[in-house]
Parts: C-alpha cells; sequence; structure tokens
C-alpha cells in the first residue's frame, strides 16, 4: 500500500503540487475528514499528512487542522477500544505482571503519562489510545492531556511542511532543533519514570 501511495504521488505530483499550494478554504472541512480518517487509520506516518496540512494552509491553520483531526481520532479509537473490548484487554494484560505493574502507575499519573506519550511523536498514536482506553483514565482527562500533548509535535508536522519548499535549510534546522528536544524529553522520562517506580513500591 505504501508503494501504491507514493507512485501515485510521483504519478501525480503536478496535479498534488498545484492542489497543496491553492490553499483552498473550501476544502477545510473534507482535509478535516482526512486527517481524522489517516489519524484513525494509520495507512501512512501521520507526519505526512500534518506537513501536507502546513504546505497547504499555512502553520496556523494547517496545524490546527492536525490537532482537531488526529484528537477526534484519539477520541474515537479511545470510546471503540474501551467500548467493546475493555474488560477482556485488562485480563489479558493481568497476565504479564510488568505490564500490569505500568499500567497502575499509568493510571496513578494519567495526566503526565498521556501528556508524555503525545510529545513524542515516534511512539504510534494508536498505542496510546488502545493503552489509554484498557485502563481507568477518565476520558476528559485523557483529552486534555492528548490535546497539549498534541501542539507541539502537529504544530511542528505544519511548520515543516510550510518551510519544505520555500527554505529547505530552515527545514533542516528546525528538525535537527526537534530532535534534541526529543532527546531531553526522553531523559526527563526516565528520570520520571524511575522515581515513579521507587514511589509506588511498598
Amino acid at each position: 500500500m505504501y508503494v501504491a501511495l507514493i507512485g501515485a504521488a510521483l504519478f501525480y505530483k503536478d496535479e498534488l503540487i498545484s492542489w497543496v499550494s491553492s490553499g483552498d478554504i473550501s476544502d477545510i472541512p473534507l482535509m478535516l475528514l482526512v486527517s481524522i480518517l489517516f489519524a484513525f487509520v494509520p495507512v501512512v506516518p501521520f507526519g505526512v499528512i500534518g506537513g501536507m496540512m502546513g504546505a497547504k494552509y499555512g502553520i496556523v491553520i494547517g496545524g490546527l487542522l492536525n490537532i482537531s483531526g488526529s484528537s477526534i481520532a484519539s477520541l474515537l479509537m479511545l470510546l471503540l477500544v474501551r467500548t467493546m473490548f475493555r474488560e477482556q484487554g485488562r485480563k489479558y494484560l493481568s497476565r504479564f505482571r510488568q505490564m500490569e505493574k505500568f499500567t497502575v502507575l499509568y493510571e496513578k499519573h494519567p495526566f503526565l503519562g498521556v501528556l508524555t506519550a503525545r510529545l513524542i511523536p515516534f511512539m504510534p498514536a494508536p498505542v496510546i489510545n488502545v493503552y489509554s482506553a484498557l485502563s481507568r483514565i477518565p476520558v476528559l482527562l485523557f483529552m486534555a492531556a492528548t490535546i497539549l500533548g498534541k501542539i507541539p509535535v502537529m504544530f511542528f508536522f505544519a511548520l515543516v511542511g510550510e518551510t519544505v519548499r520555500s527554505s529547505p535549510q530552515t527545514t533542516a534546522v528546525l528538525v535537527v532543533v526537534y530532535v534534541l528536544f526529543l532527546g531531553l524529553l526522553l531523559w526527563g522520562y526516565r528520570i520520571a519514570f524511575r522515581r515513579f517506580s521507587r514511589s509506588s513500591r511498598p
């Protein structure tokens, strides 16, 4: 499927570039549905969709579309899994002692857990959604942490999409800065996780 999509993009590259460059506001509802679909069913990495939103509408509108689409998809997936598969999923997780401990820790600090996971773009969003659905995290708390955590990532995707054609050098600098930010975030997350693990021990 990836090969087919890449082939189609190359074959229709002129039409695609023309469409992206148009920035037609009337396409926004359709683009919101597209972002929800691709966030819910990750056929292609959402960073590609997010970059396309930024290239078409700029960082502000593109970033807002990214946040809205991916957040709505996260809510839909959470509700679907929690309604239909929650009990079976928790029984399955209870078979793995370390996973069950992590679930308890995740539920003990739900906002921080979801927020940190959202800030890491290479952590698959569907995994976060399903895992959160199997835990006891309140929906409103999940959505607040999800939206807040998606803000820097989704605006970054839009910013890269906006600058990749006009200033590749700026895009390269942004990527380097963001990678350094992620390294710092992961380092802080490991320290916090160790502290939470110690505090949860009897």
